[in-house]
């Protein structure tokens, strides 16, 4: 086939008698035909490729016909008489007359009995024959079908225009249609099938006229293969997306349906002969549904089935496509899986990074793999240019913070159990956001930080929740978490001279009421842990007075005014709990005036 429809390939030109080069027509509709062409060049390709692949098997006839030919020669022999044994008997029938001669005795001459050939071998010998009758068929209809995939491409090349060429092409592809070639493909795999069992019933006959045993070891091993047969062709109408399948498996597809269809039918008309209409009401509609659906699965037969049912949930589709990307050898190199984790969009990432994933836990998992990614981009390693490090770093910023917000939204586990596997995961990648916050480039500082508040706040909101459902000071702290990270997050371009916020205070105050509502010890642990890796405990100030360290807290608001919804809730949490230890209150800059003072 040609790769272009302005220009043939000079060979195949020559031979074809086509002109190499296809004159300009100055019809303004050429582009339009062009792109036609270039369509259907595609879908014309896999339809002649796959009729070649079909004609191709042209040798297995052939080897089969040789070995159905081999067992013809033993067999016909049997359906005339035997030479030989005619030989034989008149032999006897002259030494019985010479013995009688010899006793004085008179035998007369006896007819020969009329030859006649057993039911059995008239049987074997018309399966036989049938078979390689069956089989030469597909020897032949394959070349045919070479022949008709070759007229069917090469003949719209013929013509000079693209207008030409898309009505020709047009005229061969609804011929195809309405003489339904695709049937005609499909015969060949099927005849050849009816010529192998045609043997085998042969073969189990003509054992049986010979040795029985023999014969019932056959018949054993060829109902084993057909019963494996069936299988075959029943499974694919069952299971749309099993992968094994015969010639048959369409037609089956169809039988089935109708059956099913008529069936339901039948149930509709008796219904309705007999006027029950009261309490069968639900079930004709839903019988009626049935009819239709059933219409339509056999109209659209088995191979567009199978279409519409892979787009059925294509979300779980597209997961387990994603999950089988993730371990080919081609994403094993660091360069290549960030290429692949640039492409991800909308909630891909989330659903990749959830904890119920397969293999969630496992080091070949989406989560692992781009934790491992951003090690090899923090800063002291080697191996990277300056701007492919930071490249690579807000790759995998970007796309953590996707995940981590999207499992923020996830049900809350009130189950009370230990704390689960994934909480314990987010404090690794807490430490290694930790070491991001020293970052020279703003970008990767705040985002780091962001996504530390938003890992914080499903820790202490997943704890909080189990432990304590009714107790609103750990899921209000989180609540705040996200909100604010998510207002830094989105207005990354406004933070250039963003600065951590140090809650050491809060961490403090925190931990004897941790203590006293009850809970364990490797709760207040995993509390803890979070809330000292989110602070910046080595640029804070140390001060030894809560009032002065709201009041740090305070100052900190005013510098950044996208924090302010952070600070407020942390301040009236601290009053709450130590009342006696604060004894001016604190007020809170307006919005105008931290953006005025910044």
């Amino acid at each position: 086939m040609a790769t272009s429809y302005s220009q043939v390939p000079k060979d195949e030109a020559l031979e074809m008698g086509i002109p190499a080069e296809v004159p300009p027509s100055g019809d303004p509709s050429d582009k339009t035909w062009l792109m036609y062409l270039s369509e259907s060049e595609k879908y014309d390709k896999a339809i002649s490729d796959g009729w070649k692949d079909d004609a191709n098997g042209v040798l297995v006839p052939g080897l089969f016909s040789a070995t159905v030919a081999a067992f013809i020669i033993e067999s016909y022999k049997k359906l005339s008489p035997d030479s030989g044994g005619q030989t034989v008997f008149f032999l006897q029938q002259i030494s019985e007359q010479l013995s009688g001669l010899s006793n004085g005795t008179y035998v007369g001459p006896q007819d020969y009995p009329m030859f006649s050939p057993s039911t059995s071998i008239v049987c074997v010998n018309a399966m036989w024959i049938l078979s390689l009758i069956v089989s030469i068929t597909c020897a032949l209809l394959a070349t045919l079908m070479q022949q008709w995939a070759r007229q069917y491409v090469q003949l719209p090349q013929l013509r000079t225009t693209p207008r030409e060429r898309a009505h020709v092409r047009s005229f061969l592809f609804f011929g195809l249609k309405q003489f339904r070639m695709s049937y005609a493909v499909e015969l060949i795999p099927t005849l050849l099938h009816l010529a192998v069992f045609l043997f085998f019933v042969g073969l189990i006959i003509f054992f049986f006229t010979i040795f029985t045993t023999v014969a019932i070891i056959i018949s054993v091993s060829v109902g084993i293969f057909s019963i494996a047969y069936i299988a075959l062709t029943i499974l694919p109408c069952v299971y749309l997306n099993c992968p094994y399948r015969t010639s048959l498996s369409n037609l089956s597809w169809y039988a089935g349906h109708t059956v099913v269809r008529y069936f339901m039918a039948l149930f509709l008309w008796i219904e309705e002969f007999f006027h029950v209409q009261n309490h069968l009401v639900d079930w004709r509609e839903r019988f009626e549904r049935y009819v239709k659906d059933h219409d339509r699965r056999r109209k659209d037969g088995l191979g567009k089935s199978v279409a519409n049912r892979a787009q059925s949930a294509p979300e779980d589709r597209e997961l387990q496509a994603l999950y089988w990307f993730l371990h080919v050898p081609a994403l094993s190199e660091d360069g290549a899986f960030q290429n692949f984790v640039s492409t991800l969009t909308g909630d891909t990432v989330p659903r990749l990074l959830q904890p119920q994933a397969p293999d969630s836990q496992s080091s070949s998992s989406f989560g692992h793999r781009l934790h491992e990614l951003l090690l090899t981009c923090l800063p002291g390693t080697t191996g990277l240019t300056p701007s492919a490090q930071q490249h690579r770093l807000l790759t995998c910023l970007d796309t953590i913070y996707r995940g981590v917000r999207a499992y923020n939204l996830a049900p809350l586990d009130q189950s009370g159990e230990p704390i689960p596997d994934s909480i314990r995961i987010n404090f690794a990648e807490l430490r290694t956001m930790r070491v991001l916050w020293s970052d020279q480039g703003t970008a990767v500082r705040v985002r780091a930080r962001c996504i530390c508040a938003l890992l914080a706040r499903r820790i202490l909101r997943d704890i909080g929740h189990r432990r304590h459902p009714r107790d609103a000071d750990l899921s209000w702290l989180a609540a705040v978490f996200d909100k604010s990270s998510n207002e830094i997050y989105n207005s990354l371009d406004n933070l250039a001279g963003a600065d951590s916020m140090n809650l050491k205070s809060f961490v403090r105050g925190v931990q004897s009421p941790l203590l006293e509502r009850g809970l364990t010890n490797e709760e207040i642990t995993s509390i803890l842990d979070t809330l000292i890796i989110l602070m910046d405990a080595e640029n804070g100030p140390r001060r030894n007075s809560l009032q002065e360290q709201i009041r740090a807290l305070t100052q900190r608001a005013e510098n950044i005014g996208c924090l302010q919804q952070l600070v407020t809730p942390l301040l009236e949490l601290l009053h709450k709990m130590f009342p006696t230890d604060v004894s001016v209150p604190i007020r809170m800059p307006t919005p105008g005036a931290s953006q005025s003072r910044s």
